[in-house]
């Protein structure tokens, strides 16, 4: 409807989506920033503060839409131990709707009922929850399968919603299930089209706090849909478990971590590199039963606001942090190190029975 008043009114849309009122494709920050770049003197600007996802979440939308420009400040310190993020394979097509337009795939819309029941079974009380997917058919195949798993009174109680990401616009829940319906069987045109509108995928994403589970197809490659493989890449590529070993120096980000390893290493230490944990990347972790010590490189531009807020989250799951600046491990590696050992001495000490070192 809205193309065909557009159209009948003379309205060109590629020019509608370079102004930002596209009836599709337009938002209201595309419009100002249209607005904006006719007066040479103003920019538009990114409230670069997230507050709202799990880091885990956020780091993927903070690169693939937003340049790492986002600085993260959400507080998990009461999100619990679940998993944040999750992938689910579905090795199904999808078909076009007996009636209306758009795709659906059943055993998509089967798998996210029952991830969702799994999710609210698994979780603590009173999480809240939404299913998203591109298409609306789908959204209504899926509200119907989960209405069958699960009681109207539960659903009540977890304020469910489940349409298009259109629906949940400026919502958030904290849990978040998203059916990309894409297959392999589509026409290009279909998978051109989730890629066109790959800022819904931005959307369902960012409106999950705590969890976001994925469900697409395997064979989902970059050339079909280049966002929603590198949200699976993403997600595949989170992991719990740190390096330990020679593998160590590749994944160091810098040439001071890889200093500073070498100096642990020839201190004595043999610290994990890169360990995921609450969401977080961990430079380095020592971990010897309940001691815990994150060691962190600090280059020239960290956000210490984004440090409070992760080290308040560590903090309360039982992990000290060690903050060393990179210029030690290139001027004083060796320094640097033995005040890695201390304190990691003193916290061992401590879990054998004397005090904790303050921080």
């Amino acid at each position: 409807m809205l193309r065909r008043i557009a159209r009948e009114c003379a309205l060109d849309e590629d020019d509608l989506r370079e102004r930002g009122l596209h009836h599709g494709d337009g938002s209201a920050y595309a419009a100002f920033e249209y607005a904006l770049r006719l007066q040479p003197r103003r920019r538009p600007h990114l409230l670069s503060e997230h507050y709202r996802c799990h880091p885990a979440i956020a780091k993927w939308f903070n690169e693939a839409f937003y340049g790492g420009e986002l600085v993260v400040l959400t507080d998990t310190s009461g999100f619990g131990g679940g998993r944040a993020l999750a992938w689910r394979d579905e090795d199904a097509e999808a078909v076009r709707p007996r009636r209306g337009g758009g795709w659906v795939n059943v055993a998509q819309a089967r798998a996210a009922a029952d991830m969702l029941l799994g999710l609210l079974d698994g979780g603590e009380d009173g999480l809240t929850a939404a299913v998203v997917t591109p298409y609306a058919a789908q959204a209504s195949l899926i509200e119907r399968e989960v209405k069958r798993r699960i009681s109207e009174e539960r659903l009540t109680e977890a304020d469910f919603v489940c349409g298009t990401a259109h629906r949940l616009q400026g919502a958030e829940r904290d849990v978040v299930v998203f059916s990309s319906v894409l297959s392999p069987s589509m026409p290009g045109y279909a998978a051109a089209w989730i890629e066109r509108e790959r800022h819904l995928l931005n959307v369902a994403a960012s409106r999950a706090r705590r969890t976001l589970a994925v469900i697409g197809h395997p064979r989902i490659d970059a050339g079909a849909s280049p966002t929603l493989y590198a949200l699976r890449e993403h997600i595949r590529n989170v992991t719990e478990s740190g390096t330990r070993g020679p593998a160590a120096l590749a994944v160091t980000a810098s040439g001071a971590e890889k200093l500073a390893l070498e100096a642990m290493r020839a201190g004595g230490l043999e610290p994990l590199a890169k360990m995921a944990v609450l969401g977080y990347e961990l430079d380095f972790a020592l971990i010897d039963g309940g001691a815990r010590l994150n060691v962190e490189i600090d280059g020239e531009h960290h956000a210490a606001g984004a440090d409070r807020a992760r080290d308040a989250a560590l903090a309360a799951g039982g992990w000290r942090v060690l903050r060393i600046p990179a210029w030690r491990c290139y001027s004083e590696p060796d320094a640097a190190a033995r005040d890695v050992a201390r304190a990691w001495d003193k916290m061992r000490g401590a879990e054998g029975g004397g005090q904790a070192p303050a921080e």
